[in-house]
């Protein structure tokens, strides 16, 4: 038996007789131009997923759920009626 001897028919490549190794052909430019895609409609879900997460029922990103609190404290409108009532809905909102 040689050092080397290569088995077209089945893709592999013994060494001295002693390893069997396979060899993969090279993806081709189609090929990884596919994969990217596909990664990136994974991506694109998953991104999508996350800011489901990070917004309210009422269609309020956390961010701007705590902004909108922050403005109509009630404190910061001379104790406004109005605003106290748009704050406890606002709260409503943020706990759930």
């Amino acid at each position: 038996m040689g050092i080397f001897n290569f088995h077209t028919a089945t893709g592999a490549t013994a060494f001295g007789g002693t390893a069997t190794l396979r060899l993969q052909e090279e993806p081709d430019l189609a090929d990884l131009i596919r994969e990217i895609k596909r990664l990136q409609m994974i991506v694109e879900d998953q991104e999508l997923q996350i800011e489901k997460l990070q917004s309210t029922p009422a269609g309020f990103t956390k961010e701007q759920l705590k902004l909108l609190i922050q403005k109509m404290h009630p404190d910061k409108n001379n104790g406004s009626s109005e605003c106290v009532v748009l704050f406890k809905k606002l709260l409503d909102i943020k706990n759930g």
